[in-house]
């Protein structure tokens, strides 16, 4: 028989490999915990993104229904008013022939007779206004693929991240608001003034680069910024290491100070690491941006899937100008937005020093 010590040792030991795993289990709660919450945040995140996709181009199909219809409308009243017409005609030669027969003027009687039957006849039922035709699916592959990801395993957003739409120039729904309000937690003050975003520019001829980014509807008079006129001029917005965004549009507000330029060749180029840059929109004279002060215009960024951290504006160009013959080069901004997508980064933690026994 074995030694029974040898037995409760064995026993023993189990029991405290036992008591291990208990605790490893216990640790892992709290883990599977923080895990859940990760995985539904990212899932109602995507969802919120999809929900905002498919309602945009609910809007979009919508006003090609209410264009159509317009268009429709038009035709059928089209047909109504040739319909009209034709009636007017055919009861002024049926009064005249009968007329005609009463008086008894048998060659009157014969010519409108002779009218009446030559007269061109449209085919009966007339039909409905030709043209295009209703259309309620989904026509493009891209509405289908939406479609498909809204399954809950199968499910691949475009764009994951915190959304940020356009609705006006200068709202409040701007990423560069976002992060000047302290990320939503306080009244807003410029964001580079915050250092929560680091402006940059090729050069300076007045002001300071911080009032490019400044909010169009609470910047003072004073908050404008100008490079010097040198052709490749630039400005770069840098957001941190925090924050990523893929940008959906962007608004630009012109100097305050000089009524008579406003960019009107540039890119807006979005890059990763401030050296590999990717040009998201190019304007080749582009006259949108007027040339008096405070001039804004809103920009969409279309096809962009790419988050950026730093934001840059590159004159390719010389300035649109109230004097035709006029080249000039300064790039001067007194308000910059952004809207899209935003993602944090991931904080990636030092690994943990070995424990020593």
């Amino acid at each position: 028989m074995a030694d029974p010590k040898a037995i409760v040792d064995n026993a023993m030991e189990y029991c405290e490999k036992l008591k291990e795993s208990q605790a490893t289990i216990q640790e892992s709660l709290p883990k599977l915990d923080d895990e859940y919450d990760f995985a539904r945040q990212k899932f109602v995140e995507h969802f919120n993104v999809l929900a905002l996709e498919l309602d945009n181009r609910k809007k979009e199909l919508l006003g090609q229904l209410d264009k159509l219809k317009e268009y429709k409308a038009r035709r059928l009243e089209d047909e109504k008013a040739e319909l009209s017409g034709i009636l007017d005609q055919l009861h002024e030669l049926i009064l005249k022939t009968n007329h005609a027969v009463e008086d008894k003027h048998e060659e009157d009687v014969q010519h409108f007779a002779r009218k009446l039957q030559d007269f061109p006849r449209k085919p009966l039922p007339i039909p409905m206004a030709e043209g295009p035709k209703f259309q309620y699916t989904l026509d493009r592959e891209e509405d289908m693929e939406r479609v498909r990801g809204m399954g809950f395993l199968d499910f691949k957003p475009r764009v994951t991240g915190i959304a940020f739409p356009y609705k006006s120039d200068f709202d409040n729904n701007g990423i560069l608001y976002w992060m000047g309000c302290d990320y939503g937690r306080a009244e807003y003050r410029n964001p580079a003034r915050l250092g929560l975003v680091t402006v940059t520019a090729s050069s300076c001829e007045y002001g300071d680069a911080s009032h490019a980014v400044a909010h169009s509807s609470i910047a003072s008079d004073h908050e404008t910024f100008m490079t010097q006129s040198v052709a490749g001029s630039w400005l770069v917005v840098d957001l941190g290491v925090q924050y990523t965004v893929c940008p959906t549009a962007y608004t630009l507000r012109n100097c305050i100070i000089n009524p008579c330029h406003s960019l009107a060749n540039w890119d807006l180029q979005g890059s990763t690491d401030g050296k590999t840059w990717t040009t998201l929109r190019a304007h080749k004279d582009d006259r949108m941006l007027l040339p008096k002060r405070g001039s804004v215009y809103t920009w969409p960024v279309e096809g962009c899937k790419t988050f950026y951290s730093k934001f840059r504006i590159l004159m390719t160009g010389p300035n649109q100008h109230t004097q035709p013959h006029a080249r000039f080069y300064y790039l001067m901004l007194a308000g910059m937005e952004l809207y899209g997508f935003v993602e944090k980064t991931p904080v990636l933690l030092p690994p943990k020093p070995p424990t020593t026994s």
